[in-house]
């Protein structure tokens, strides 16, 4: 096991004591790309508290993905901080509205899929913010 952990000491409790060799945050730095290296500078001691339910994976994902599209949405060197443009769902009412947004992509796509079709894309979610 690699990823789920949420704060800076249980991810060096769980190298150091032998339980993982490596820590994965994949979910977690599609909300904060730079969140590795403000770990490892001290500067954060956890992930973003993304009020989204961690336990569904469809919801999670399809955040994920979504925050991924808004990060290809203007080049590097366009940002002032690499957080810009993408969605912060620690941010209730931002969560609420992804969760609103992500229930009408999920009907759109149980739609295509009934009429047979490819389902492909990904949420292209707009911030309340």
């Amino acid at each position: 096991m690699t990823g789920g952990f949420r704060t800076a000491r249980a991810m060096v409790d769980a190298v150091t004591d032998g339980t993982t060799d490596g820590i994965g945050l994949g979910r977690p730095t599609t909300a904060e790309p730079d969140l590795p290296a403000k770990i490892l500078r001290g500067e954060c001691l956890s992930v973003p508290d993304a009020k989204l339910d961690q336990d569904d994976y469809m919801l999670t994902s399809t955040a994920s993905n979504a925050q991924m599209w808004q990060m290809g949405k203007r080049s590097f060197a366009e940002l002032k901080n690499v957080c810009d443009d993408i969605a912060d769902l620690s941010d209730p009412k931002e969560a609420e509205n992804f969760k609103k947004a992500a229930a009408t992509y999920y009907k759109e796509m149980k739609e295509t899929a009934e009429r047979n079709e490819a389902i492909h894309g990904v949420l292209m979610y707009k911030n309340v913010a």
